[in-house]
């Protein structure tokens, strides 16, 4: 997949809570976000459940909602 660089979306601004979620992925993690990007439909079915089960685990998690807001769901994709 191919996928758009945001700069807000690096994790090394939020270590400690993405951290907490995915251990290791601040580490590894590309700054990207589900759109725009260039995937396969294969690819895509595979990362849609982990995406919207992040997205909603992140919303759950009140630190998370408050730092992440309207960008919540960009950390789930990139997370997942």
């Amino acid at each position: 997949p191919v996928g758009y660089h945001f700069g807000y979306m690096e994790a090394h601004f939020r270590v400690p809570l993405i951290e907490r979620f995915c251990e290791g992925a601040s580490k590894t993690m590309d700054p990207v976000g589900p759109s725009p990007v260039i995937i396969h439909v294969d690819q895509l079915r595979k990362v849609v459940t982990p995406w919207k089960d992040m997205s909603f685990k992140l919303k759950r998690d009140p630190e998370a909602d408050q730092q992440l807001g309207w960008v919540l769901e960009m950390w789930g994709y990139s997370i997942a």
